[in-house]
């Protein structure tokens, strides 16, 4: 199958681009949301009493369609369930359709589709068609796995869109299928890509120096950050809802809900050794959360792109070799560590309490291009990536 056809449903995830008006009047409309996800809730319970060859299957049925298809109808509506709740804090709470557990040949617990409602109109997110894999790695951020792992990419649960945005897309071109008339190698891009024979931007797509074992490392990475999530089983619907059936309320915001015991945030970070791990000497902000804090401070400017981002750099005590890091992927081995090719930056001698430093830098996907060093007060050197929280934005330093 050409990549431009395995990318087909993926660039399905970006609606129309419609920007939709304030949350706030969709808060207000109270329960009527509810009439548009018993209709999608009735008729899925009709597919998995009848089966789809004698169901007329509709768009936000066809992940479940595919599911009975390969896995039979038997048990299939105990085996696939529904949750509510708002995943993307916009005051309305979504329809998810999973399965209630991972199968056994399955990549994850999957997602087979997502609703939502806005200015009083059903929208489908998303669903999966055949063999494809949603899994859910944050409330609204999404791993996506095509049917053969050619093209794999995380996806974020945009609000004022109600669509999935692409926060990175991998794939693969090789000799055979060149569509994109672009090298046989490893991609990734963070922007739309064209599905029919359109000549790909070379500036939207990044090549990667990796091999096949590398690019697979990739995936399994990405996907090994699933989380597992509790869903109503279709078996124990009966053609309404009830206020059980909806997750926290129907309009509090997702933050700090815990979908399941696997994905409950723990405070220490633990060693393999069992204790918990050092708390970096430094912290860092976004430049405005921390503006007319500071009188003076040092600035180094490591991209100037548009969607560069301030990042402040702060100690409570002062920090020796502060160094700025420029990080690019290499390799990454079973257990999911990533080793970089590590380019010294900039550097501060002594960073002090009174004195930060704001970088600015662009931050691409989930795979970190940006780190920070410094010495410690034994001497040794300690470095941290910067990333980003799926869950919020926020900015976080993980230990390299």
């Amino acid at each position: 199958m050409k990549l431009k056809n395995i990318l087909l449903s993926t660039m399905m995830l970006l609606a129309s681009g419609t920007v939709y008006a304030d949350a706030k009047k969709v808060c207000d409309s109270g329960s009527e949301y509810q009439k548009y996800y018993v209709n999608y809730l009735n008729g899925i319970a009709d597919l998995l009493k009848k089966g789809p060859e004698h169901h007329a299957v509709v768009a936000g049925e066809r992940g479940v369609a595919d599911f009975v298809r390969n896995y039979g109808l038997k048990n299939a509506s105990s085996r696939i369930g529904f949750r509510i709740q708002d995943l993307n804090s916009d005051c309305m709470p979504d329809l998810l359709i999973g399965t209630t557990t991972k199968e056994d040949d399955a990549l994850c617990q999957n997602v087979l589709a997502l609703f939502t409602v806005a200015e009083d109109q059903p929208i489908i997110v998303f669903e999966s068609s055949e063999h494809e894999n949603f899994c859910m790695l944050d409330l609204d951020v999404f791993g996506y796995d095509s049917y053969d792992s050619s093209s794999f990419g995380v996806y974020k649960y945009i609000y004022a869109f109600r669509a999935m945005s692409i926060m990175e897309q991998y794939f693969a071109v090789t000799d055979a299928d060149n569509t994109y008339k672009l090298d046989p190698g490893y991609y990734r891009t963070e922007s739309v890509l064209p599905y029919d024979d359109s000549p790909v931007n070379p500036d939207s797509v990044h090549k990667l120096k990796v091999t096949a074992d590398d690019y697979k490392a990739i995936r399994k990475n990405i996907f090994k950050k699933s989380i597992t999530f509790r869903v109503k089983p279709m078996s124990s619907y009966e053609n309404s809802l009830s206020e059980d059936d909806i997750k926290d309320g129907p309009y509090k915001s997702n933050k700090n809900v815990v979908l399941s015991q696997e994905s409950e945030a723990v405070e220490n970070i633990q060693d393999n050794d069992g204790t918990a791990e050092e708390q970096p000497a430094v912290s860092i902000n976004y430049e405005q959360d921390v503006a007319g804090r500071y009188s003076q401070y040092d600035v180094y400017v490591a991209d100037k792109g548009e969607n560069s981002i301030g990042v402040m750099v702060s100690a409570g005590e002062p920090v020796k070799n502060l160094t700025v890091l420029g990080l690019t992927f290499e390799s990454i081995d079973d257990n999911g560590h990533v080793t970089y090719d590590i380019k010294n930056m900039y550097s501060v001698d002594k960073l002090q309490p009174d004195r930060p430093l704001l970088v600015r830098l662009t931050m691409m996907g989930t795979i970190p291009n940006y780190g920070i060093s410094y010495q410690d007060k034994q001497g040794r050197i300690k470095r941290f990536t910067i990333t980003q929280s799926g869950m919020d934005g926020s900015l976080q330093l993980n230990p390299m």
